[in-house]
């Protein structure tokens, strides 16, 4: 019966696209790193100005560009990958109203919605395998000054 053949097929496409979606943000976080490097450059170069301070960053989700600008000045600020990582895990907490009206009508849109450790650790993945680790990225890649600005933000 090609009705019945259908839904199964349906069903199991609806199912598998929150799996897919999760790998397709691994990929996103894997491609920024790669990629958007100048940005994050430029980033790091208005943070190391001191008439720039404090300063506030943010992006139209809040999340992924975001949420890797503020891993990558936590790890700078000598803060270890433990911590950083809960850091931007409560982003999953404070973004769920956000996206509600999305999530409630197609909860398998969800991965597009949310953050998951997955996501960055492909990010600290691709700096450690690609790039030779946390501070060779930035210091070669960003052309973050770490004495600078942890002089700058740390007491």
């Amino acid at each position: 019966n090609d009705t019945a053949t259908t839904e199964i097929y349906t069903l199991s496409l609806h199912d598998a696209l929150p799996l897919y979606l999760s790998a397709v943000m691994e990929e996103v976080y894997a491609y920024i790193i790669r990629n958007m490097q100048d940005v994050y450059k430029e980033f790091f170069s208005i943070l190391s100005e001191k008439e720039n301070a404090p300063l506030l960053f943010h992006c139209s989700a809040g999340k992924d560009r975001t949420g890797i600008a503020a891993a990558l000045l936590l790890s700078a600020l000598g803060v270890d990958r433990e911590t950083v990582t809960e850091d931007y895990m409560l982003s999953a907490e404070h973004i769920t109203k956000k996206y509600e009206f999305i999530t409630r009508e197609h909860p398998e849109l969800k991965p597009l919605t949310t953050v998951r450790k997955e996501y960055l650790e492909t990010a600290f993945r691709v700096i450690d395998e690609e790039f030779g680790g946390i501070e060779r990225y930035l210091i070669d890649n960003l052309e973050v000054d770490l004495d600078k600005l942890r002089e700058l933000y740390t007491e």
